[in-house]
């Protein structure tokens, strides 16, 4: 649901004097609540189409475990920008003083790396970009020469590195960048080029890369684009193709299995790979008959799920593979009147980044969330009972977004359960019953039970929060299920911004 970021209409008085102490200090999360999905065989899923910038198109490229969404926005003047969305909320990444930028990935630190352009007239000159959490200003990220007016940041792994392309406008060199912003170069294949363009498109924590690289097959006397693996500290590896002559990488995860498109032969088509083990796998299509179809796959997370794009025969559609290939627009539950045109990004969770179109053909990001899993909502918890004898904690993590840095939440509970909600006003509405314990967790906040249940987002727009239970309570409480969201709320002035999920906590004997 898109809510509007409201600037007036205050719905709680809250000390501030009890927040302020809280504005920089680092929320320790709990390692526990990342769990890794597993293979996702024909789940269904939720669909949120992302806000805008004040234009008509968006487009959702890369996401992290936490749900934070990265790509671009178009402005009402035209313009395209480099965005993040989390929950309800969008924040302009803006440019180097040029017309566009993108952002095409980002990982759990929320570091966030595309590319952008400088004002200069007609042809203006893009970098590399890098954007860290706080005020998110982009850095820019050095081209290999000052005859070299391009360059792209497409991935960043969890220790920071950033990689992509620095080139001309017809040339690009597979290029890491340093902390400050100096590139080195990657060789390319063995090729009869002078300058054979080659580009990283992802990399993984353990310092491999992968994309693609011009070369030369000395024994067909044939010069083209190959699938490429450079590992740390070694010489470029051709990973093959599917019977034709061209291929081309586009993510990598840690058990090194890497995903992409290649040529197949006979029908001069693509279809969508799987590398593992020296092996390339031909994913198919999703096609039902007919000459063969196009496919590409565009990223994998580590539990091996596969995302990316394929021909129908009739249009381009999302897909997930798990051993098989699945058009994503039969898995989608609500809302309907959507098509998945595209899957780019599928984080650990199995939440899904791509692009979606309604009736009138207009594109926008958006982003898929599987049914069921507790764990890609913005309010997790790592149990859902506590043991009234032994006593014990629920640790609950608050994943406001990284647009809400800053802003200030709480969280409230009801013993009546979720319906009817609770307006908090500006047309966000807190799933929660109001009741005699809602008023008990509004007096008791960050006291007794609570720990830190009212406070500041980080710099990351998470926080960590917590619900202990002592031992020898009172066992008449058994059977009792207490419910909790939390909502974030503008800090100036108060009005409501996002409400959360519910989360239940049971209490046993």
């Amino acid at each position: 649901m898109r809510m509007q970021r409201p600037s007036n209409a205050p719905i709680l008085s809250v000390q501030t004097s009890h927040l302020s102490h809280m504005k920089n200090q680092a929320i320790a999360l709990v390692a526990n609540l990342l769990l890794c999905s597993q293979a996702i065989s024909q789940e269904n899923y939720t669909l949120q189409v992302m806000p805008g910038l004040g234009g008509a198109e968006s487009l959702a490229l890369g996401l992290n475990d936490f749900g934070d969404v990265v790509g671009r926005a178009e402005l009402a003047n035209g313009n395209l920008h480099a965005v993040i969305w989390s929950g309800a909320q969008i924040q302009d990444l803006g440019t180097f003083g040029g017309t566009e930028s993108i952002a095409y990935d980002i990982n759990n630190s929320g570091r966030v790396v595309g590319r952008a352009t400088e004002s200069g007239g007609v042809f203006e000159k893009a970098f590399g970009f890098r954007a860290d959490a706080g005020s998110y200003a982009l850095f820019k990220l050095q081209n290999l020469s000052i005859n070299f007016g391009n360059g792209a940041g497409f991935s960043v792994n969890e220790p920071g590195v950033v990689s992509g392309f620095s080139g001309g406008f017809d040339l690009t060199v597979a290029v890491t960048w340093s902390e400050l912003g100096l590139p080195t170069a990657l060789m390319p294949l063995p090729s009869v080029l002078v300058d054979p363009i080659y580009s990283i498109w992802d990399g993984n924590d353990a310092g491999s890369f992968v994309g693609q690289s011009q070369r030369t097959d000395f024994d067909l006397g044939f010069t083209g684009f190959g699938a490429t693996l450079w590992r740390s500290g070694g010489s470029p590896q051709y990973l093959g193709a599917l019977g034709g002559t061209s291929s081309f990488a586009r993510a990598i995860n840690e058990q090194d299995q890497i995903v992409g498109f290649a040529a197949t032969g006979g029908v001069p088509q693509f279809h969508a790979f799987l590398w593992e083990n020296g092996s390339m796998t031909d994913l198919g299509d999703l096609g039902t008959q007919g000459p063969e179809l196009f496919s590409s796959a565009n990223d994998i997370n580590e539990a091996g799920a596969i995302v990316g794009q394929g021909d129908t025969g009739s249009g381009l559609h999302g897909f997930i593979w798990d051993g098989a290939m699945h058009d994503l627009n039969d898995l989608i539950i609500e809302p309907m009147g959507f098509t998945i045109e595209a899957a780019n990004a599928i984080n650990n969770q199995g939440q899904i980044a791509g692009q979606c179109t309604d009736a009138s053909g207009q594109v926008r990001g958006c982003l898929l969330t599987p049914i069921g899993n507790a764990n890609a909502l913005p309010l997790v918890a790592d149990t859902e009972s506590i043991s009234l004898s032994a006593g014990g904690t629920q640790d609950l993590l608050v994943k406001g977004g990284i647009p809400n840095a800053g802003a200030v939440y709480f969280i409230l509970g009801s013993a009546t359960g979720t319906s009817p909600g609770l307006p908090l006003g500006m047309g966000v509405e807190l799933s929660l019953v109001a009741d005699t314990y809602t008023t008990f967790t509004i007096k008791k906040w960050n006291l007794g039970p609570f720990t830190s249940t009212l406070g500041v987002l980080s710099d990351l727009g998470r926080a960590q929060a917590s619900i202990s239970i002592p031992p020898s309570t009172d066992p008449s409480l058994a059977g009792i299920t207490l419910t909790h969201a939390f909502a974030v709320v503008d800090p100036q002035s108060f009005a409501a911004r996002f409400a959360s999920n519910p989360r239940e906590l049971s209490f046993l004997p």
